[in-house]
Parts: C-alpha cells; sequence; structure tokens
C-alpha cells in the first residue's frame, strides 16, 4: 500500500490522468459515473498549477457527449480556483492588474448584450467562461508549457476516440454516441467518436495535428511521441467522412513537408519517409472510406439554382425549414443576411441567430461575421492584435505558418461551434506561450556535443 501511495506522490499528474481515464471509460457503461470523475478532477485540481488545470479542461472536452453539464462544471469550477489564486497573487504583489486586457474583454462581453441582437443565456454564459480563460492564459503565459497542452489535448481526442468503438458493447454509450450519422448517398455511417458529429470530431482533430506538426517543427516533441498521437487521429479523422479533413489534411502536409525538410535538411529525410509511410499504409489500409470520399467530394459543393417564393425564403432565412444549398450556397446565403440592413452589417444578429435553413454557415470565419458583424472584427482583432508578440512572431514565421495555415483551412470549411469555442480557443491563444515561456528547445538528435557546448557559451547564434 505504502510503494502505491509513494508512486501516486512521484507520478501525481500521470496517475491522476489514469483515474480520471478509468472513471470516464466505466461511464460508458454506467450512466452518471462520470460525476465522481469530475469531483475528482476539481478536487486535484485546487493542487495544481495553471499549466495542469488548462490541460485538465481541454482533456475533458472530448468526453462531452457522456459528461454533458458536468463539462461545465468543470470549467467553472477550474476557472473558479485560477481567479482565487490570481486574486491571491495580486495581493501579494506577484501579479499585476492587467486593466489593459480586462478593458477590451469586458467591451467585448457588453457588446453581446447590445438590445439589438440575440444571445439566449446559455451562449452568453459560454462566453462568461470564456473570456476569464483568455485573460488568466495571457497573464500567466511565461508559466505554460505549450508542448505539454498540445500533448495532452492530443491523447484526450485519441483516447475519446478510441472509447467511440466500445458504444456496440456500452448501453449507455450506445445510447448517446451519434455514431450513425449517414453517409449521404450510400448505406455506410460516419465516425463520429464521442464527439457530437464526424465534422465536429474532424475539426478538433485537425487542429491538433497542427499543431503537433508545429512542435515537430520546432523539435519540442520526441518524433517516437509524434507518431504515436499523430497516426491514430490521422486514421479517426479519415473515418470521419468529413470532406474538410481532406482538404484541410492536405493543405498542412503541403506546408508541414517543405518546411521541416528546409529546416532539418539530411535530418528530414527519415522521419519524413516514417511519416510519409505510415500514412500511406493506414490509407491503403481504408479503402472503403476511401471509396465515400470519392463519392462526396463533389456533393454539396455547387450551389444549385434556389427558386423559392418570397414566403418560403423568409422561413428558411428564420430557421423555421431545414435547406442545404451546399458549402456556396450557405456563404452565400449567410453573407445576404449579414447584409440585410446597416445594423446587422456593424453589429451582426448576434450569439443566438438564427440558423439559416437550420443549417450551420460551415465557415467559422463567415459565421462571425453574421454573429458579430464588423465591430465584432474590430473588438476581435484588437484582442489577438494585444496578445501577440509580433517581434517573436516576426522571428517565427515559419512556424506561425505551419500553426494557422492548416487551421485558418479548416475554420473555412467548417464552423466553430459554441461547444467548442472555449476548448479551440484556448489552445490557439495558447499559441502566444510558445514565444515567451520557459520551455527550452530541445536540441536535435544529430547535434554535436562540442555544438551543444558552444552554443551553452554564447559562441553559436
Amino acid at each position: 500500500m505504502q510503494r502505491a501511495i509513494n508512486f501516486y506522490k512521484r507520478h501525481f499528474e500521470i496517475a491522476n490522468t489514469v483515474i480520471i481515464s478509468l472513471m470516464l471509460a466505466i461511464s460508458c457503461f454506467l450512466k452518471y459515473f462520470f460525476i465522481p470523475a469530475a469531483v475528482f478532477a476539481l478536487i486535484v485540481a485546487i493542487f495544481y498549477d495553471i499549466n495542469q488545470n488548462i490541460k485538465m479542461v481541454l482533456f475533458f472536452y472530448p468526453f462531452k457527449i457522456i459528461c454533458g453539464a458536468a463539462l461545465d462544471y468543470i470549467y467553472v469550477g477550474v476557472l473558479l480556483i485560477l481567479l482565487v489564486k490570481y486574486i491571491i497573487e495580486i495581493n501579494k504583489k506577484q501579479k499585476r492588474f492587467n486593466f489593459k486586457l480586462f478593458t477590451i474583454l469586458l467591451v467585448m462581453t457588453v457588446y453581446l448584450l447590445l438590445p439589438f441582437h440575440w444571445i439566449g443565456f446559455y451562449n452568453f454564459s459560454r462566453y462568461l467562461i470564456f473570456y476569464p480563460y483568455i485573460y488568466l492564459i495571457y497573464e500567466y503565459r511565461k508559466e505554460l508549457n505549450f508542448s505539454e497542452i498540445v500533448c495532452w489535448f492530443s491523447l484526450a481526442i485519441v483516447v475519446s476516440c478510441a472509447m467511440g468503438f466500445l458504444a456496440p458493447i456500452a448501453p449507455y454509450l450506445d445510447s448517446v454516441v451519434s455514431k450513425v450519422i449517414p453517409c449521404a448517398g450510400t448505406s455506410s455511417t460516419r465516425f463520429a467518436g464521442l464527439f457530437s458529429h464526424p465534422n465536429n470530431m474532424a475539426t478538433n482533430i485537425l487542429v491538433a495535428m497542427s499543431l503537433l506538426a508545429t512542435l515537430l517543427y520546432l523539435n519540442k516533441v520526441k518524433f517516437s511521441t509524434f507518431c504515436i498521437l499523430f497516426i491514430p487521429m490521422y486514421v479517426f479523422g479519415f473515418l470521419s467522412i468529413a470532406r474538410l479533413f481532406v482538404v484541410a489534411f492536405a493543405v498542412l502536409m503541403i506546408v508541414f513537408v517543405p518546411l521541416y525538410a528546409v529546416k532539418y535538411k539530411k535530418q528530414s529525410v527519415k522521419p519524413l519517409i516514417i511519416i510519409l509511410l505510415l500514412l500511406a499504409m493506414c490509407s491503403i489500409a481504408m479503402i472503403h472510406p476511401a471509396k465515400l470520399y470519392l463519392g462526396r467530394l463533389d456533393q454539396g459543393v455547387a450551389m444549385p439554382d434556389m427558386n423559392f417564393d418570397e414566403e418560403t425564403w423568409e422561413l428558411i432565412y428564420n430557421g423555421k425549414i431545414r435547406y442545404d444549398p451546399g458549402r456556396l450556397g450557405l456563404w452565400k446565403m449567410y453573407l445576404i443576411s449579414w447584409a440585410h440592413s446597416p445594423y446587422t452589417i456593424l453589429f451582426g444578429w448576434g450569439a443566438s441567430g438564427p440558423n439559416i435553413g437550420r443549417m450551420d454557415a460551415h465557415n467559422a470565419f463567415i459565421k462571425y461575421l453574421h454573429r458579430h458583424g464588423i465591430v465584432g472584427y474590430v473588438l476581435l482583432a484588437m484582442l489577438i492584435i494585444y496578445m501577440i508578440d509580433f517581434k517573436k512572431l516576426k522571428a517565427n514565421i515559419a512556424w506561425a505558418c505551419l500553426a494557422f495555415i492548416p487551421i485558418i483551412a479548416t475554420f473555412m470549411l467548417d464552423p466553430v461551434w459554441v461547444d467548442q469555442e472555449i476548448p479551440l480557443y484556448i489552445i490557439l491563444f495558447s499559441i502566444v506561450s510558445i514565444g515567451s515561456s520557459k520551455e527550452k528547445q530541445k536540441p536535435s538528435e544529430k547535434e554535436s556535443q562540442e555544438q551543444i557546448i558552444r552554443r551553452g557559451s554564447g559562441q553559436i547564434n
């Protein structure tokens, strides 16, 4: 017994993660067993620093479909713990209150409540949780370990997707997992893991894969760890039969392979060959999903003729009738709705604006414009400009392109859903910690001992 206690103390974080994972696995079979997991997570969060707390929030997110409302309690609970710690540090003068960032976030919060905006209590509460997290992430950016955050988020996605295969033998999981999303034009279904929709799963996977590739480019993750996380996520993403996954993954590889090859030259040949071979082997093994992709590539993209009477159009634009004109058609309809009046152009329809044709915009940028208007875009730009250190960004333009270009491609094809905003924006805003955190870049495996010694003495720039 004492030996087990000593092991737990030495491996505090790993032990807690294993315990939480086992509880979540059991909750696939026993309804409400996720509640002890949530309670346990909040208890240990008291002893965690902000880096571990953020990792815990991100680890729970892919299990939302079995955690339900308990996930919101974890978000709020961890946030309150962090706020208490922050207030204590301010009183001890270890931290200074950031009035500028607070003002920007406060204006963005008040903006959501403008009288001509549509916003429900649930959507507004999500923003009230999200904005304080962004404030704390920026204030504690030097204490965040971006590598650990990305790897932990990736691990959570892999574990949750693997648990999705338990649905046939897990009664409770079978009743809540959206595993029967039909693949249009076929009798096949699309895999969604423990996410609410295959596109939701694919979006999260693509974000994690892009940031993992960034870590490998920066030499901040072991190659073996990269492969263990990257390849399974590719398989799960492929099984989603989401067209956005194929397109955004292609963009990722087009950006990653040349940048990695240019930076590491001859040292890049072996890792790139291993990665491409593993991806090719997985693709060959998934012949059936590949055929489904080929059948879906030309579906729902072209904009069909939209000849309806005025009354029908009104019902469609108010979200009363389901109508799917394809991606281009949806983008056009949302832009027309955004341009409805000078008010909507400037301020949008609000966070709870109508889903036109009961369909999402399938484009995060158009959706944000439709919700928040030009003014909302300006406020978001102010937040991003304030948080990013552009001097360090300019000095690391390659990794910035690698991190953001594939993610931008992903968000152009799929929306950031309300229930995704907290985890995805947390991890994206955590990117600011790359240039300012205390973590040090690991020396390349091929770097000689002499070079390391010279670097330490300041002889190498």
